[in-house]
């Protein structure tokens, strides 16, 4: 009985160690994929919107190990959230509006915060549509700028999903850095234009004329 008791308390002992170095191995995994995604976030020139949130999403997705997601903005005229981006399931959506009063973007924008489903076809405000008819758990963290939602970064899997409170840490420490990129892109887009076109008119100004002059004499 008394080695019966040794061998039950060693399997307890082993069977914890196995657990501490398999949480260790995956927070080491969680903070290369983290470091990975922040490097391809911020030291990559980026001047093109579309390249921007390409390197955005991904990386979002690679974090979490997830093939669906998708980046959307905030519209104030419509008003609702239009799909700007998007991978996987998403593909069919882009360009649509998704509005405030249905679905999960209308809670982020009213609780500006992140907000996980872990089971979405039992999700009170879920959006009927066929063509999500695959997706199980989804989250959706707020691009927040001064306290307002410009907008909403989605990825969801087609198996259910239980985010560890390492992963939503991780997912919103990213979107924080994504919507910095983003800022960054939009006003480096307003000098070049504060630069380059004369700021009533809209036109190529002088400086404008005389660099394209100069490249086209360097061409000849």
């Amino acid at each position: 009985l008394e080695n019966n008791n040794r061998l039950a308390v060693l399997n307890i002992n082993l069977a914890n160690e196995v657990a501490v170095r398999k949480k260790a191995e995956e927070d080491v995994l969680r903070r290369e994929r983290q470091y990975r995604a922040v490097t391809a976030l911020l030291t990559k020139p980026l001047t093109d919107p579309q390249a921007l949130f390409d390197v955005i999403l991904d990386n979002a997705m690679y974090l979490v190990k997830s093939p669906d997601g998708y980046i959307s903005l905030y519209e104030e005229k419509t008003p609702g959230f239009r799909v700007c981006h998007c991978r996987g399931a998403y593909v069919p959506f882009l360009h649509e509006v998704q509005p405030l009063t249905t679905g999960m973007e209308g809670l982020v924008y009213k609780q500006k915060e992140l907000l996980y489903v872990p089971d979405y076809s039992g999700f009170a405000g879920r959006v009927e549509d066929e063509r999500l008819a695959g997706l199980k758990s989804v989250v959706m963290l707020p691009l927040l700028q001064e306290h307002e939602v410009k907008g909403v970064l989605t990825i969801s899997w087609r198996q259910e999903q239980l985010l560890q409170k390492e992963d939503v840490v991780t997912l919103q420490q990213f979107a924080d850095l994504a919507l910095v990129a983003l800022e960054h892109l939009r006003v480096q887009e307003k000098m070049h234009r504060l630069a380059y076109f004369d700021a009533l008119t809209g036109l190529p100004n002088r400086e404008n004329v005389k660099e394209k002059l100069m490249q086209c004499l360097a061409e000849e």
